[in-house]
C-alpha cells in the first residue's frame, strides 16, 4: 500500500491481489514431491497447477547433476567434470516419468530439453504427460525476438557442420550450469570475454549478502573484481565468470553502451552477445528453407507444422492398419478394432483442430 500511495494511486493499493498461477520447472522426482510438500496455496497441490520437468539438455540455465557442488576455493567439483570442462551428469540425473506421474498426483506435466521432435511428443502424451516445452526450436525463428544477424550467424553455421554447446559450470554468477553457444566473435570465446571491460550497471543477477554495519547489500562475481572483494568475496569466485545480463541483453538487439573502454580502443565498448540455446540447436536443420525474400530462415509455423504434421502423418499410417476393422470375424476382435481406428481418428482430429487454430 505504501508504494501505491508514494506513487500517487493509493486505490490500486486496495485491490486484493490473485494468486498466479505456479508450474516449477524440476529436474527430480524428489524435487517435485518437496514442492508439493512446502507449498503454501489452496487444494490438495498447494497451488501448484502442474510441473515443467527440464533435463540438463535444455538451454539457459541447468540443475546441476546430483551431488554437484560448486566450489571456487578448493575447486573439489573439477572431479566431476568431463574432458571438455563441463558437468557430468549420470544415471541420477534422470528422471522416471512413470513415478513422476504417479507421485505428483495426477497434475499435468511439460518434459523441456531436446523434445522438439514428433516421436518424443508422443512418447510424453503415451504416458500421460500434458506435452512439450519448446525453447531452441522457437529462439530462431523468423518471429523470435533474438537479434537477426545472430540467427543468420547460426543459420550459416549449421549449414556448414553441427553448432557446438558448451555446459558452462561456472559462467553464470548464479552458481547453476548455463549452455552456451560455441560461435567465434561472440563472448563464449575466452580471449574475447577476458578483454571485456568488467562492469555490473543491469545487475539482474545480483544476491543480498550481510554488510558489516549489519545493512543488507548486494553484489555479483561478475562485476568488478575489486568491487567484489569490497563485498567480502573471494578472488577464487571471480575465475571464468561471465555477465550474463549484458550478454543476453545484447543478444536482443539492446546491447548496453559502457562507460568504459576495451584496451587499445578509442570508442567506449559496446556490449557484445553471449547466446544460449539447448543441446538439440542444430535441429534448425530440419526448418530451414528460403524466405519469400530470398534469405534463409524459418518461421514458428514450421516448427509446429513439423511437431504435429508429423504427427498427424503417424497417425495416418497407424489408422491404416485398421483400414478393414469392420470386416473381422470375431465380434471381440472386431470391437476391439473399431475402437482402436476410432481413438485414432479422434487424434487425427484433435491434431487438425491445432494445426488449424495456428493458422
Amino acid at each position: 500500500k505504501g508504494f501505491w500511495a508514494k506513487a500517487g494511486a493509493p486505490k490500486h493499493g486496495e485491490r486484493k491481489m490473485l494468486r498466479p498461477n505456479f508450474l516449477p520447472i524440476v529436474g527430480s522426482v524428489v524435487l517435485a514431491q518437496a514442492m508439493l510438500k512446502r507449498a503454501t496455496g489452496a487444494g490438495p497441490t498447494k497451488g501448484i497447477q502442474g510441473f515443467v520437468i527440464e533435463l540438463p539438455t535444455a538451454g539457459g540455465h541447468n540443475a546441476p547433476p546430483r551431488g554437484f557442488r560448486y566450489d571456487a576455493e578448493k575447486k573439489s567439483h573439477s572431479l566431476s567434470l568431463n574432458e571438455k570442462g563441463e558437468p557430468i551428469y549420470g544415471e541420477k540425473d534422470e528422471v522416471d516419468l512413470e513415478k513422476f506421474r504417479d507421485a505428483t498426483k495426477g497434475l499435468p506435466f511439460w518434459l523441456a530439453g531436446y523434445y522438439a521432435r514428433p516421436e518424443k511428443l508422443q512418447s510424453v502424451l503415451a504416458i500421460g504427460g500434458a506435452g512439450i516445452q519448446v525453447g531452441t526450436s522457437f529462439a530462431f525463428t523468423k518471429e523470435s525476438g533474438l537479434l537477426q544477424s545472430a540467427k543468420e550467424e547460426v543459420y550459416e553455421q549449421v549449414q556448414k557442420g553441427d553448432v557446438g554447446i558448451f555446459t558452462d559450470p561456472v559462467a553464470s554468477p548464479t552458481g547453476f550450469p548455463f549452455k552456451v553457444v560455441e560461435l567465434e566473435g561472440t563472448l563464449s570465446a575466452k580471449d574475447n570475454y577476458d578483454s571485456r571491460p568488467r562492469i555490473c550497471n543491469l545487475g539482474y543477477l545480483r544476491t543480498p549478502y550481510k554488510q558489516e554495519n549489519g545493512k543488507i547489500g548486494y553484489r555479483c562475481a561478475s562485476e568488478p573484481i575489486d568491487d567484489w572483494l569490497k563485498k567480502g568475496g573471494s578472488v577464487e569466485a571471480t575465475v571464468g565468470r561471465k555477465c550474463l545480463c549484458n550478454g543476453l541483453m545484447a543478444n536482443a538487439g539492446l546491447p548496453q553502451v559502457s562507460p568504459f573502454k576495451r584496451e587499445g580502443e578509442e570508442e567506449k565498448y559496446v556490449e557484445e552477445r553471449l547466446l544460449t540455446a539447448g543441446d538439440d540447436i542444430n535441429q534448425i536443420r530440419k526448418y530451414l528453407r528460403e524466405m519469400p525474400d530470398g534469405k534463409l530462415g524459418y518461421t514458428a509455423r514450421d516448427v509446429i507444422d513439423y511437431l504435429l504434421g508429423r504427427f498427424k502423418e503417424e497417425y495416418n499410417n497407424e489408422l491404416n492398419l485398421y483400414k478393414d476393422a469392420e470386416m473381422a470375424e470375431d465380434e471381440s476382435v472386431k470391437k476391439e478394432l473399431v475402437d482402436k481406428k476410432e481413438d485414432l481418428k479422434e487424434k487425427i482430429a484433435k491434431v487438425d483442430e491445432q494445426l488449424s487454430s495456428k493458422a
